[in-house]
């Protein structure tokens, strides 16, 4: 029958418009301000130090460290790092990386690197990675990344 071409035709250009629609809303979340930004919370953090908390991951970091602005960086990490400091490379400061897709080279801890130290451990969804000279100041940060308290 002449009908059922038609409703075909017409089902298939429903569902081409539907797979745009879907893919255009993909790019504009993508490219979009994407919210997340990690905030300075109240916390126990040691005398000298802050809380921050990153879509429901704390650490508590040196008080005078900042956040870094990721917009001129191919990957826009979440990242606070010592005052001066830039690139994009995450050698120095902390960095958030989503658990999921996060590619380690190896277990969680410490360890040399080219640059001093690095190393990353889990708290939430993320993996929370840290880098620096001063490795005990690095395990500091790591040891207080955690989850936030749901209660």
């Amino acid at each position: 029958s002449i009908m059922a071409p038609v409703t075909v035709a017409r089902a298939l250009r429903l569902l081409e418009l539907a797979v745009v629609g879907v893919l255009v809303a993909a790019v504009v979340v993508w490219f979009g301000d994407r919210g997340a930004r990690a905030e300075v919370v109240d916390g126990s953090a040691p005398d000298g130090w802050q809380t921050i908390s990153y879509e429901g991951v704390r650490v508590d970091i040196p008080g005078d460290w900042e956040r870094l602005d990721p917009d001129d960086c191919e990957f826009e990490f979440e990242t606070w790092a010592p005052p001066g400091t830039t690139g994009c490379d995450g050698e120095v400061g902390i960095s958030f990386y989503g658990s999921a897709t996060f590619d380690p080279c190896c277990r969680p801890g410490i360890r040399r690197t080219e640059g001093g130290w690095g190393g990353y451990t889990y708290a939430g969804d993320y993996a929370v990675h840290a880098g620096g000279s001063d490795r005990d100041l690095l395990e500091q940060i790591l040891d207080s990344a955690r989850p936030r308290s749901r209660g």
